[in-house]
Parts: structure tokens; C-alpha cells; sequence
């Protein structure tokens, strides 16, 4: 299968985000994965919240030393989420202040991925402002429905006719970009 694909992603949390209950992918384990796919271009797409110096320290070595593109994305908490770990809105993006210091002390943050998180807390800030959401990349579910934006509940199956398909995946776009999802719509994805 790696033959028919020109990248692989494969997505890991920061301690912090762990602690939060996302996943338990390690970084060091999804490079693990990564290294086993003979794909051209091999993605870390890292989740991340609380990030320290020694582990921004320690994933920028485990990054170099297997030569992986890397993806950053803070995480995103709803209200609802943020309530629940007793966070106000106000430190909640100062985490986010703090664990891109950290990470860019180490990493070459972009022009582009620093103006994403600017649209992140704008985002938070302002909901009334958010876009519709067109990422290039084509999702297909676990029930088979393809569709732009993974958030999406309008997808259409893969048993449809390509006319069909092509019809549905040229419709303007409806959904909103959310903060959940705007590292997917961001227009460089690179950190």
C-alpha cells in the first residue's frame, strides 16, 4: 500500500495532552510506526499542551535523529472542557503562549504557523468571525463516507457513482472552521 501513498501522518500527544485524556500515542512510538512505512515523505503530527523545555529538548532529538517532518497543533478545549479543568479562557491561551515559546525554542516555527495560532485565539475569542473550512485533503470515515472536513457529518459513500462524488466534494464548503480543526484547514501545515 505505501507504494500508491506520497506521505504518511502519523499523530502523537505531548505529555500534557496525555494527561488530558487524548490519546496515548507517544511521539516515540509514532516515529516507531513511521520508520516501518516506505513512504517519500513521513509526517509527526504532535498535539501538544504543557510543553517544558525538556520535552521540547527531547522531541526535537527524537525528531532530527529520524529525519520525520514534524506537525505542531495545540490542543484545542471547548468551554465545556476548559470549565471542567478548572481553566479560565484568559490562562488557557496563556498555556498556549507558553508551550510555543518552549517548542520555538527548538523548532522553526513559520511565519505561517505563527499566524495560525493567532487565528486560533482569535477563534477562541471570537466565534462570530470563524470561516468555512476547505481543507485539500479528503477524509474518508469508518463507515465510509468521504468528505473535506473531517468534523463534517456531510460526507458521501464511497459505493456512490463518481459523478456523485465529485458533485459532493465541489460543493461549496458549509462547515465552520472551529479551533478542533483549523490546523487542518490552515493553509501550511508545517510547524
Amino acid at each position: 500500500m505505501d507504494r500508491w501513498l506520497a506521505n504518511i501522518t502519523v499523530s502523537a500527544d505531548s505529555r500534557g495532552a496525555m494527561a488530558l485524556g487524548r490519546t496515548t500515542r507517544t511521539a516515540a512510538s509514532a516515529i516507531t510506526t513511521l520508520r516501518g512505512s516506505a513512504t517519500p515523505e513521513k509526517i509527526l503530527h504532535l498535539t501538544y499542551w504543557r510543553v517544558d523545555d525538556d520535552e521540547a529538548a527531547a522531541l526535537y532529538e527524537l525528531v532530527a535523529a529520524t529525519g520525520v517532518r514534524i506537525q505542531l497543533s495545540p490542543v484545542t478545549l471547548t468551554d465545556k472542557a476548559r470549565d471542567r479543568i478548572g481553566l479560565g479562557m484568559n490562562d488557557y491561551l496563556e498555556q498556549h503562549r507558553h508551550d510555543t515559546d518552549a517548542l520555538g525554542r527548538y523548532f522553526a516555527l513559520t511565519p505561517a504557523f505563527k499566524n495560525h495560532l493567532l487565528d486560533l485565539r482569535a477563534m477562541h475569542l471570537y466565534t462570530e468571525r470563524r470561516n468555512t473550512c476547505r481543507p485539500s485533503s479528503l477524509y474518508v470515515s469508518h463507515t465510509g463516507g468521504i468528505r473535506r472536513c473531517p468534523f463534517s457529518a456531510n460526507d458521501t459513500t464511497i459505493h456512490a457513482t463518481r459523478a456523485d462524488i465529485h458533485h459532493a466534494l465541489t460543493q461549496p464548503p458549509t462547515s465552520r472552521i472551529s479551533p478542533d480543526c483549523a490546523a487542518l484547514c490552515r493553509a501550511e501545515d508545517k510547524p
